[in-house]
């Protein structure tokens, strides 16, 4: 959202009508619009949009309202959860990444359904993703359950999502899993979630990993958001105790793959925890 967007009252009035009329194009850009001036005053009008006939109102709706609706997320969340269920795919996804920004816990066990059941590999990896973003300490089985999907991105987002938890008693587990795991980007998520369990070898392999890792942009992407989620609050004792070193990999990562803007940005969090 640009700050730069705000528009006047009587603009927002106007596209905030625009939502409930006209064709479908015109409803999803005054959507847009409204999400661009973060015009929070605009959740009726979204949430109504939820129940449309139309799936690319619905979409684009669940895809605003987890921005817009920060600020009642009871309700917003409240009117999401029916949406995790929609025949569309990409309205059940757009409702579950909402999920990611909205703390509404009685999302979980719709979330958890989505996990091990939905056809679409996309909604299962955002619902993994958005169940370590809700933070519930029932949600471990159905993840550890996704560390078995055929399809990566859905074992990376479970393993983010099992760190993000932060309950040391999986280290086990997590580690058992680490055995069978041969992916690269879900290997840097287990072993993220490993060292946030105190696991100082895991900090090791992280090390190891980043100095083979490969330099195409969609490994390079997921090894990137990996190392991110690690510099979270609270940074893990080992990465604190051995921040030096996570420097100095950092640095060579960028020098070695010329993503050295991402990898700087990544040292000053590393300075500056967030």
């Amino acid at each position: 959202m640009s700050s730069e967007a705000r528009l006047s009252a009587r603009e927002i009035d106007q596209l905030r009508q625009q939502c409930s009329s006209g064709d479908v194009r015109a409803r999803v850009k005054a959507m847009h619009a409204l999400y661009e001036a973060d015009a929070r005053e605009a959740l009726p009008e979204l949430l109504d949009a939820l129940s449309d006939d139309e799936a690319g109102i619905r979409e684009t709706a669940a895809h605003v309202l987890r921005w817009l609706g920060v600020d009642d997320e009871e309700r917003a969340g409240a009117a999401l959860v029916p949406l995790l269920a929609d025949p569309d795919h990409a309205v059940r996804n757009q409702a579950a990444e909402a999920f990611c920004v909205l703390r509404y816990a009685p999302a979980r066990p719709e979330l958890e359904r989505l996990v091990r059941h939905d056809s679409d590999w996309v909604v299962r990896a955002s619902a993994a993703e958005a169940l370590g973003e809700l933070g519930d300490p029932r949600a471990p089985d159905s993840l550890f359950a996704a560390l078995g999907d055929e399809w990566y991105p859905v074992r990376g987002y479970a393993g983010f999502s099992i760190g993000q938890l932060g309950d040391e008693r999986h280290l086990a587990e997590v580690q058992k899993r680490l055995e069978d795991e041969a992916h690269p980007s879900v290997r840097a998520e287990l072993l993220a979630a490993a060292i946030r369990f105190g696991d100082a070898a895991a900090f090791d392999e992280l090390i190891a990993l980043m100095g083979e890792s490969d330099t195409d942009v969609e490994p390079m992407m997921n090894l990137l958001g990996t190392l991110d989620g690690l510099l979270r609050e609270p940074v893990p004792a080992v990465v604190t105790a051995r921040a030096a070193e996570f420097d100095d990999a950092l640095s060579v990562l960028g020098q070695r793959t010329g993503w050295e803007e991402d990898t700087n940005r990544l040292r000053g969090r590393l300075a500056t925890p967030t």
